[in-house]
């Protein structure tokens, strides 16, 4: 943990229940100057000294806070995002006392990733600290939302001991957690089978061009000057007007575009193909396959989103933590990779897209979410 940082700012309320107090010690106070009652004089004196410790001892305890918070860097949506806060009592004598710990997200975050987390649900209390010693606690929070959650400041508060006055310093700590998508279960016999499609195959005009990558027959052409005399077809050359070259198709490799299809018809389908695409890393990394990523317009100010295809855990990483970030176009944008010859595209979509490539709707998520 880092060292503990001191407070940016304190501030004491009355709570409701404060203002009653307080109310009902004016009354008292009333009651006793009207009336003479030592009783009244008593009962005006305890209110007044339950005041005073609770809005001025347990708030100069709470001013010797100090704190700090490290956050987990990634999460995942439909788990929870871990923060862990070390709190430490600089007082010498005074304890803290029920000392609650909330945060408050800073503005922005990735656009369009909706509501990653409420801020409310950031929650922690300390029951107890003593003078010059330290405590550490740990609050977990859904993840509800796949985005960038920027975390800047949080609170210690205490309503110690009566409730009647809310004391608060606040920390600035900054963190960061980047919240990836749910990835959907892509079965490997579905993968394969689109694979076997010939989706983003090399096209005929780069066969025909005599790039020599494999040793896959694909056709015949007229010979060129430059082209090697291993590759003429003699016997066919023989029969012809004309010599003949061999054209081949270029050798097959392990490297795959993912290219989403956004947007769907809905938020939440256009939510799945992310989804999806996140399995499809998932499957690749795997089965140890070059991939990348091809997102039409899915960056915040408009442009292509493209990761050429690699492999490697950093690789791996990167493509979910850009999945993560991924802005959902307002309108579709259709244009096809720059895949090498070899390379092969496997297209994401939810429909009305065609018939080729991998629906997301038709999978679902691990443990049998919808």
């Amino acid at each position: 943990m880092e060292a503990p940082t001191r407070p940016i700012r304190r501030s004491y309320r009355p709570t409701l229940t404060g203002a009653l107090y307080v109310l009902t010690s004016l009354l008292l106070a009333i009651g006793a100057i009207n009336g003479q009652n030592n009783l009244l004089f008593w009962a005006f004196g305890l209110a007044v000294s339950g005041l005073l410790v609770s809005g001025v001892l347990s708030g100069a305890s709470l001013m010797g806070v100090r704190a700090t918070r490290r956050a987990t860097s990634r999460a995942v949506v439909g788990g929870d995002v871990e923060l862990h806060y070390e709190v430490f009592n600089h007082n010498r004598l005074l304890p803290c006392v029920g000392v609650n710990l909330t945060e408050h997200p800073a503005a922005g975050g990735s656009p369009g990733a909706g509501e990653v987390a409420r801020a409310r649900d950031f929650f922690a209390t300390v029951v107890s600290i003593g003078a010059r010693r330290s405590a550490v606690v740990r609050a977990r929070v859904p993840a509800l939302a796949r985005g960038r959650l920027e975390l800047d400041a949080f609170e210690a508060w205490s309503l110690f001991p009566f409730g009647v006055m809310r004391k608060s310093v606040r920390f600035s700590t900054a963190a960061r957690v980047l919240v990836r998508p749910r990835p959907l279960v892509i079965p490997g016999d579905a993968f394969d089978a689109v694979l076997r499609e010939g989706l983003g195959m090399v096209s005929a005009r780069h066969a025909v061009a005599g790039v020599r990558g494999g040793e896959e027959y694909f056709s015949l052409r007229e010979y060129s000057q430059g082209d090697a005399s291993r590759d003429i077809a003699w016997k066919r050359s023989a029969v012809g007007e004309s010599p003949l070259v061999k054209v081949y198709m270029p050798r097959r490799t392990s490297r795959v575009w993912v290219s989403v299809v956004l947007p769907a018809a809905t938020p939440e389908e256009s939510e799945r193909v992310v989804s999806a695409a996140a399995g499809l890393v998932e499957l690749a990394a795997e089965r140890r396959i070059e991939v990348g990523l091809w997102a039409p317009g899915c960056r915040g100010d408009g442009r292509d989103v493209m990761l050429r295809p690699a492999g490697g855990p950093a690789a791996y990483a990167l493509l979910l933590d850009t999945l993560a970030e991924l802005v959902i176009p307002a309108s579709a944008t259709r244009h096809a990779p720059p895949a090498a010859p070899g390379d092969r595209v496997v297209e994401v979509h939810a429909g009305g897209q065609g018939a080729s490539g991998l629906d997301a709707r038709s999978f679902r998520f691990a443990g049998g979410g919808a």
